[in-house]
């Protein structure tokens, strides 16, 4: 028995789905009612994000043929991420905003005139005479769009669980860690590069401070050493005045800060909302001390290119 006989192009697909993301098993909620119980037919929210990807067809489903005996189509891997639609309390504003425009959306000639335009869909009629009737559709579909994307947003934020918010604070809190720990990286780099350089060009100027002393070319070993240390301290300079090694304090700071609340969390004996609620607000205090931080260096960084301007014009006025 040919299970597609009735389908012409033949499209097979599989799913990957977090655990995270919300679903609804309509044989869990029709129960006896449903008509098709050996069926397991999962509904999930719209506007998620997806990514397609083509698979190789198996051997048994490169047999299977379709209507007319046209064989597969071909095969996709639909992979479910997170949901665009974020969870919205209701206030009256948000009240009133989805009361008006149910009333656009249910406005008779609206409605009529969006059936007018599915049946110039449905026979492939384009006449370029009703361009205005379907402007007026695609702006009655536009606001069809965003009151079912606030309706569902209301809704998600009414039926979202502990587990759900849960699910949420350990999904940003591996973010703000991974967002840290890859600036540690780039500051560590930068550090470690202007260290690196010091050493090198460090170590040569004591060379050449060397062949100056035992007096082998030393005019030209003096100025060569000399041209070494202005290097080390240019570097240096620079790793001050860009505050490098307070960012790199910074950064490994405020990373381990996160790791650890991830840490305690995950061995946490009592996981109920008002514990949940206090990790959460650990984790914007170490959000906030991070931008206060930020705004610190910011702040010593314009102090010392003002002092480094300052000095270079008293050498240019003594100079003179």
């Amino acid at each position: 028995m040919n299970l597609f006989q009735e389908k012409e192009d033949l499209t097979f697909f599989e799913f990957k789905v977090d655990q995270s993301i919300e679903y609804l098993d309509i044989n869990e909620v029709l129960g006896e009612m449903s008509k098709y119980p050996d069926e397991r037919e999962i509904l999930f929210p719209p506007f998620m994000n997806l990514e397609l990807k083509r698979m190789e067809l198996t051997p048994d489903e490169r047999i299977m043929r379709g209507i007319r005996n046209k064989p597969p189509y071909g095969k996709y891997l639909v992979v479910f991420k997170d949901s665009k639609i974020s969870p919205t309390v209701l206030t009256e504003k948000i009240r009133d905003e989805l009361t008006e425009l149910r009333k656009m959306i249910l406005d008779p000639s609206s409605i009529e005139n969006a059936k007018a335009v599915w049946e110039q869909v449905r026979r492939n009629n384009y006449n370029v005479k009703n361009i205005d009737n379907i402007k007026y559709y695609l702006e009655w579909k536009k606001n069809l769009q965003l009151y079912i994307r606030k309706c569902y947003s209301v809704i998600k934020w009414e039926i979202m669980s502990f587990k759900g918010r849960e699910c949420m604070f350990r999904n940003e809190l591996k973010d703000q860690i991974s967002n840290a720990n890859k600036k540690r990286e780039m500051y560590e780099n930068r550090v470690q590069w202007i260290f690196g350089t010091e050493i090198f060009f460090g170590v040569l100027a004591g060379i050449f401070l060397a062949f100056n002393a035992i007096e082998y070319h030393p005019e030209r070993f003096k100025i060569m050493a000399i041209c070494a240390l202005g290097i080390v301290a240019f570097q240096a300079g620079i790793s001050k005045v860009f505050s490098l090694t307070d960012k790199l304090h910074q950064r490994t700071s405020i990373f381990l800060q996160y790791d650890e609340l991830r840490m305690k969390w995950e061995f946490e004996k009592v996981k109920d909302p008002e514990r949940l609620n206090e990790y959460i607000q650990r984790m914007l205090d170490i959000s906030i001390l991070d931008n206060e931080l930020c705004k610190q260096y910011t702040e010593n960084r314009i102090n010392n290119m003002h002092k480094w301007e300052k000095n270079m014009e008293e050498k240019s006025e003594w100079k003179k």
